[in-house]
């Protein structure tokens, strides 16, 4: 895998390029990325047929580890990879060790391996058996193990962010020997976790031992809360610790992860700092709440004034302006509305008028909220199907806006909407 540069923005951010995957090196993914975060292989709530009318070209599907380890065994005697067994052959998938949309419980790391959770329960996973399991399954990328358990609100002690980092150069150092031996995996891009918390110390040390690997991308991780707690982070505590490592960073040229249900303008703000590569795990979630997005995903440029129109909250949209850009409970997400509400029982305009997703097309806020009240399959279907044709509009509009040099006003546009 090969990722470069093609441009810098003003204001910050970069578009770049991925390409030269073994399995197809014609193709490339332009950057910032959006992978498809998935629940065993398989877009939450979506079928595969939906799935190629939502998303139409060939995208990365993110799987996380815990959901697919009980199926290693079979896709290895299936033999054709896990991008066919799970029926998207056409997707790249890359592997993370975690679910980026699941609070992961703090402290069951071990020197012996990370805490694997699934559904079964508790798995401490080992070097060995990681890359084990990995060779079977045979990802286009997959990470390192790290122990990213690094956060807490109130700050974590020195002795184990050192820990944290010990452990994690020592499962690096294993695995990359485990690696060269391999012959499925010598030659398979892996991301490295940068690890250390908020202590600067450790993090140089795992900064340090991450540009001398031969890994293809970096996942900033163990900085902030895992899961749903993410969406409502308040990323000005943590600003200079983003902006030192991906600084560090810069040499070699390499894709920049950050992984996690991220709320839009944070989104703008890291793309901003420097990172490439996000995953659709915020669309997920606010499936889940009964919410659709309505915030401004395109804006109108001199290039592209005709496939990039401002998509607003259209008119009896009910206030949710955020008075700070800090999410103090469920109903502050300026950035959605809760289709739960009795106030949409009547509402027959769609999500967004000036949406193309076929939810909007086809159907109305009255119609949704009927279907989340008496808890019917298709309500959450139909959402899933708009808040992710929104997002992954958005990060068009964010390629397209660095292209040409106009990510503030994409930016102003988002928080004018919120």
């Amino acid at each position: 895998m090969k990722f470069s540069v093609l441009c810098n923005g003003s204001s910050g951010g970069r578009l770049g390029l991925i390409s030269m995957f073994s399995r197809n090196p014609e193709l490339c993914f332009e950057t910032p990325l959006v992978c498809l975060a998935t629940k065993t292989g398989s877009l939450p709530y979506l079928t595969n047929e939906v799935l190629e009318k939502v998303v139409s070209s060939s995208a990365i599907l993110q799987i996380d580890l815990p959901s697919v380890f009980d199926m290693a065994e079979s896709v290895l005697e299936f033999g054709q990879g896990l991008s066919k067994f799970v029926g998207l052959q056409r997707m790249f998938t890359y592997i993370s060790i975690n679910d980026s949309a699941t609070v992961l419980p703090p402290g069951y790391n071990q020197a012996s391996g990370i805490s694997l959770w699934k559904r079964s329960g508790r798995l401490v996973l080992g070097v060995k058996e990681h890359i084990k399991t990995i060779e079977a399954l045979k990802p286009d990328i997959f990470e390192i193990l790290a122990d990213t358990d690094t956060y807490s609100p109130n700050g974590i002690a020195d002795k184990r962010a050192s820990k944290a980092v010990d452990r994690s150069l020592n499962y690096l150092e294993k695995s990359i020997e485990l690696i060269n031996a391999s012959e499925v995996l010598k030659d398979s891009p892996f991301f490295v976790h940068i690890a250390g918390g908020y202590n600067k110390k450790q993090r140089e040390k795992s900064i340090t031992a991450a540009r001398e690997s031969n890994c293809s991308g970096y996942v900033l991780s163990g900085i902030s809360p895992s899961g749903p707690p993410l969406e409502g982070f308040d990323f000005s505590t943590t600003k200079d610790v983003i902006t030192e490592t991906i600084e560090a960073l810069k040499t070699p040229c390499k894709v920049n992860v950050f992984p996690g249900p991220l709320s839009p303008y944070e989104v703008l703000d890291l793309v901003e700092a420097g990172i490439d590569v996000f995953d659709t795990s915020l669309p997920f979630v606010a499936t889940e709440r009964g919410c659709a997005f309505i915030f401004c995903n395109r804006i109108a440029t001199s290039k592209h004034s005709q496939s990039r129109d401002t998509i607003c909250p259209p008119e009896g949209t009910p206030s949710l302006m955020l008075k700070d850009r800090s999410i103090k409970d469920n109903t502050s997400r300026g950035y959605e509305i809760d289709l739960n509400l009795q106030e949409f029982r009547d509402d027959v305009q769609p999500i967004s008028s000036k949406c193309e997703c076929y939810t909007c097309r086809k159907y109305s806020r009255a119609y949704i909220n009927h279907l989340l009240t008496v808890k019917e399959l298709l309500g959450p279907i139909l959402l899933m199907m708009h808040n992710l044709h929104h997002y992954m509009k958005f990060f068009e509009s964010i390629r397209h806006c660095l292209k040409e040099d106009c990510l503030s006003d994409l930016k102003t546009a988002v928080m004018n909407t919120i």
